[in-house]
């Protein structure tokens, strides 16, 4: 059996987007512990797409069940239309909906993983 094959699927449903968790979607990226870098370079731990995005736009840091953001210098994240720069993205089962470029991001939790949801 494969990965994928023993990857289990959980659908969300919210006023902004319906979409699935697994580890064969494209849109969810698993964040390890510790720091995860993002951006549009391929040398970053999450890739994003389009050429709107930063080669390097931040860092998140996941400890234990804590997702902090680091913003990079010069890169404009927005929560409730209020630009951030270090700030606790999810926290208590409390996810956080983020804007950058033209997408939207927040941290989906399952089980003791954690994942950076882009839609």
């Amino acid at each position: 059996m494969t990965r994928n094959q023993n990857a289990a699927v959980l659908t969300l449903d919210s006023p902004i987007a319906r979409f699935s968790v697994s580890d064969a979607n494209p849109n969810v990226h698993w964040l390890k512990e510790g720091a995860n870098y993002f951006g549009r370079a391929a040398s970053n731990t999450i890739v994003y797409p389009g050429g709107e995005v930063a080669l390097f736009a931040g860092i998140l840091f996941l400890n234990e069940d804590k997702v902090l953001m680091r913003v990079a210098a010069g890169q404009k994240i927005l929560h409730d239309n209020k630009a951030v720069d270090n700030i606790v993205i999810y926290a208590e089962h409390t996810p956080l909906i983020l804007e950058y470029a033209s997408f939207k991001f927040k941290i989906l939790r399952k089980g003791d993983r954690y994942a950076l949801s882009i839609f």
